[in-house]
Order: structure tokens, then C-alpha cells, then sequence
């Protein structure tokens, strides 16, 4: 690796854990200010009090989420997004992270979409770019409904997962494929680091035990937005999420931190 991506990467996934924590709220543009993502600033401030990796937010929000910079919470910039679910289109450049201190950059492929073909046309300028820079990229890899409904739910998580890895990404985000066994396949599957998304809003005592599942199939660390912004006390709820992620904390631990 690069000395300047390996600096970046570094960044994001602790060195000394070889694990992460990721807070996305790139949610504003399919699905408008959302409880927890109202305001940008207030949601990165969570994110360093509880002492999460990095954020993960549409390129255009830098310039507004520039003072909240801290030296230990990582930038990640969307560069692909929509105002629906259906398509993520590229907006954003490397060139423009790079201007505005991003440590990486992040796309989204919708696996089995009837755009797929754009979506993963958008790739190349953004590997030549990243690679020209030294700039780690995150490829969220979702597999659609339909294809789901086609191969079943493990085989298009498993599916998606390899894809980023093919397509060339430093890390993999994708989604729960239904298991800790099913989960273990994938990470089997991907030879990049892989993370993966917290799905949608789950009970506290739910999300701890995903995470716990997740790091004891051997992924990487977790991306989670809506059950981390959402929560009632959402830097107390990334620190413990922080817990589980790095320390190997059990399910009950995390839950006393809340108290």
C-alpha cells in the first residue's frame, strides 16, 4: 500500500484494532432531514464525542462541516447519490475531496438495479482519480429486492461484496445477509476490508447484538447511521457501539454503558 493512501486508511480503520466505526448521514438527499441529521454540524459533533472513526456525508456538506473537523474523526465524501433510492448518480470528484481534507471518498452500486450499468460506468474516473491521489474509496454494494428475490438473500450479499472488491475498492460496505453464518461466507467471499450497514431502525438491545454478530464473523467494523443519529442519546450510543467494535465488549457491557 501507498504510504499516503496507507496514512488515510490508517485513519479510518485503527491501526491497532484493525477495526472501524462509521457514521454515515448521507441520508438528506433521498430522504430529506431526517430526526438525528436536521443539523449536519450537531450530528459530526456526535460522531467525535463518541469517538466514532469517521463520517460519511454527501460531498456538497463539506464546506458546512468543515469547522466540526476534528484531528481524530475521518471524512469520508459521497460522491454518488439521488433524490430516490432507485439510481445514485456521480456528483462529486476526487479532486474536490482532496481540496476540502477528505481521508476518502464513497460510491453506491445498486446490485442487480436496472441502472447498474451507470452506476458501475461511474467507477472509473473515480479509481483513476483516488489512485492518482492516494485516496482510499468505500463502495457501498447493495444488492436490489429483485435480485434478492433471485438468488436468495445470502448468495446477493455475498454477490455485491465480491463486486466492490472487483471493481476496486479499498473497503467494501454492504448489508446483513440474514446470519452470522451467512455473514462468515461473505467475508470469506470479499478479500477487502469489509463493513456493514446497520439496515433500518432496530431496538437498542437489537443493534448491540448485530454489531456483537458482526465483529464475531470477522467483518471489519460497522457503518450505521439512523440507529446511532436516531437514538435517544446518540454519542453515548456510538461509544458504546465503540465498545463492541474495538474493545470486544459483550452485548450487556454496551448496554450499561447507557445507563
Amino acid at each position: 500500500m501507498h504510504p499516503g493512501l496507507k496514512i488515510r486508511f490508517d485513519r479510518i480503520v485503527n491501526p491497532q484494532t484493525g477495526k472501524t466505526v462509521l457514521l454515515p448521514f448521507d441520508h438528506g438527499l433521498p430522504f430529506g432531514s431526517l430526526p438525528g441529521i436536521v443539523n449536519p454540524q450537531q450530528t459530526a459533533r456526535w460522531a467525535a464525542e463518541g469517538e466514532a472513526n469517521a463520517i460519511i456525508f454527501n460531498q456538497g456538506l463539506a464546506p458546512v462541516l468543515s469547522a466540526e473537523y476534528t484531528p481524530g474523526l475521518a471524512k469520508i465524501h459521497m460522491l454518488t447519490n439521488s433524490c430516490t433510492i432507485e439510481h445514485a448518480t456521480l456528483f462529486g470528484s476526487v479532486a474536490r475531496a482532496v481540496k476540502w481534507a477528505a481521508d476518502a471518498v464513497a460510491i453506491e452500486i445498486l446490485v442487480g438495479a436496472e441502472t447498474e450499468r451507470k452506476m458501475i460506468e461511474q467507477v472509473a474516473p473515480v479509481i483513476d482519480a483516488c489512485e492518482t491521489w492516494n485516496i482510499p474509496s468505500l463502495f457501498m454494494m447493495y444488492p436490489t429486492d429483485s435480485f434478492i428475490q433471485q438468488v436468495g438473500r445470502a448468495e446477493a450479499v455475498r454477490r455485491a461484496a465480491r463486486a466492490g472488491a472487483e471493481l476496486g475498492a479499498t473497503i467494501v460496505k454492504t448489508a446483513w445477509p440474514g446470519s452470522k453464518d451467512d455473514m462468515i461466507s461473505v467475508v470469506e467471499c470479499c478479500p477487502v476490508p469489509l463493513v456493514v450497514a446497520g439496515g433500518g431502525k432496530k431496538s437498542v438491545d437489537q443493534t448491540f447484538q448485530l454489531v456483537r454478530d458482526l465483529m464475531d464473523a470477522g467483518v471489519v467494523g460497522v457503518a450505521m447511521g439512523r440507529n446511532l443519529w436516531g437514538a435517544e442519546n446518540p454519542a453515548k450510543m456510538i461509544k458504546a457501539i465503540y465498545a463492541l467494535v474495538h474493545q470486544e465488549a459483550a452485548v450487556e457491557d454496551a448496554l450499561a454503558m447507557l445507563a
